[in-house]
């Protein structure tokens, strides 16, 4: 019978999956030639807005080729075997993780150089422009980001209510400092709340998000800049301050913790993005701190009579830093593999993402996943639920911050591969396996490795 089940579920997922490889597929597309792109398994309902939003219009638009997207949770790990394989068999567009990502492949002459069809699209003249600098690659155009991140605070306003009810010190609106942050946290743990709900459960990288939100809100933008362009060392005193802020916090219980029988549990290794939106929205926490893609994981949860209940504010920087920035990340970046047989049409359906209606259909039914970094990113909310008007604030936030050059960078957009992969190890500061001046250096030694490399990307300059 166990057998019989195995059989079963495989026949299943064989199904399923013939069924994502062939979204958007006709009765006409053996007369079609097919243009391919590779995405991430997102969910089915994400799935079918892409199919309405993308697919359709496209095929729809002319009879001679067929946009076929397959669906994979490994994408970025087949992506980049098939970019890296002599020959190679990768997709017409080409999904990556943002400008960090795109730069190895560029250089080595596996992306085409979409300079000619920026000129053609006047994709300068849509995108912000430190996003859009930053898909280059020697002055060439390699990408295009198809979502932006910042990092904030999600926050449960029910929780937040009953907390300033037993303690009426507690401000009366959001928290806008790390003091009132901190408040609110403390607050959690005495009265039977997890403080904030995330983890790296699965993933270990979810750290990422973590090393960027302490060095850009404590080290600050700028020192950030300069040491991963070279020039500041990682080794800097203000980077050690960041580290141990990031480390007490966790060992404080303000990731994932709360008190249980008297005594500090922290679930970060236990808990996923979802389970922990599931927490907040079963009022079992205070905060989730974290991207705000996670709107996407969200959406599901902060339904009906939950929908007032969450809000979102920027993550708020230490007191030593005059002014308030929003982290600049991508989610996701579309390039031109250069064995295309059909970069027009690549190009096209590249093209077809960068615009306000993409962007508006997309808000609606999937948001925090497709923050399109449009200069007119005025969305006609009407119809959109909270949460997504939730969202569209966020972004327009962002946005008008990145305008003025209010921005820090997020190490996984921004930072080269190995000096990424050294700052996911903050975890190991946290647990007392490293101390912080230590795990700098590795940090330092790895940068090195990369600069020597010439891995670094094109990182955008955050205003002085």
């Amino acid at each position: 019978m166990k057998n019989m089940r195995k059989i079963a579920l495989v026949g299943l997922v064989l199904l399923f999956t013939i069924s994502s490889v062939f979204a958007g597929g006709s009765a006409e597309s053996s007369e079609r030639e097919q243009i391919t792109m590779w995405f991430w398994g997102a969910a089915p309902e994400y799935r079918m807005a892409l199919e309405d939003a993308l697919i359709k219009p496209y095929n729809e638009s002319q009879d001679a080729y067929e946009l076929v997207i397959t669906y994979d949770n490994a994408v970025d790990n087949n992506i980049a075997t098939a970019l890296a394989a002599e020959g190679g068999n990768a997709p017409d567009v080409v999904y990556g993780s943002g400008p960090a990502f795109v730069s190895q492949y560029a250089q080595a002459g596996k992306l085409v150089d979409m300079t000619a069809y920026a000129e053609k699209y006047e994709w300068n003249d849509r995108i912000l422009e430190p996003i859009y600098e930053a898909g280059k690659v020697g002055g060439k155009l390699y990408s295009l980001p198809g979502g932006t991140i910042t990092m904030g605070v999600f926050y449960n306003k029910k929780v937040l209510n009953d907390l300033r009810s037993k303690e009426p010190t507690l401000p009366k609106t959001e928290p806008s400092t790390l003091a009132e942050l901190e408040a609110f946290m403390d607050a959690a743990h005495k009265h039977g709340y997890y403080a904030s709900v995330t983890g790296n459960k699965g993933w270990k990288p979810v750290n990422e998000n973590y090393s960027t939100i302490f060095m850009n809100a404590i080290a600050g933008p700028q020192n950030v800049y300069k040491a991963v362009t070279g020039e500041m060392s990682w080794t800097d005193p203000v980077f050690q301050k960041a580290v141990e802020k990031s480390a007490s916090w966790y060992q404080k219980g303000y990731l994932s913790g709360k008190i249980q029988n008297g005594n500090l549990t922290i679930d970060y290794s236990n808990l996923n993005f979802d389970e922990s939106c599931q927490l907040l929205a079963a009022d079992k926490a205070a905060f989730f701190v974290g991207p705000s893609m996670a709107f996407q994981f969200m959406n599901p949860y902060f339904q009906g009579d939950k929908a007032d209940n969450l809000g979102f504010v920027v993550f708020p920087m230490d007191p030593s830093i005059e002014k308030q920035s929003y982290v600049l990340g991508t989610v996701n970046s579309f390039s031109i593999w250069a064995g295309s047989k059909n970069p027009d049409e690549a190009a096209k359906i590249i093209d077809m993402m960068m615009t306000s209606d993409f962007a508006q259909t997309l808000a609606k039914v999937w948001p925090g996943y497709w923050a399109l970094p449009l200069k007119e990113f005025n969305p006609d909310t009407t119809g959109y639920s909270k949460l997504s008007i939730e969202f569209v604030k966020a972004v327009q936030s962002m946005y008008a911050a990145v305008d003025a050059g209010n921005f820090g960078i997020h190490i996984s957009t921004f930072f080269p591969p190995l000096t990424q992969a050294a700052l996911i190890d903050i975890d190991r500061v946290w647990l007392d396996d490293q101390s912080s001046a230590n795990f700098l250096k590795t940090v330092a030694s790895e940068y090195a490795k990369d600069s020597a490399k010439g891995s670094i990307p094109n990182i955008p300059q955050p205003a002085l």
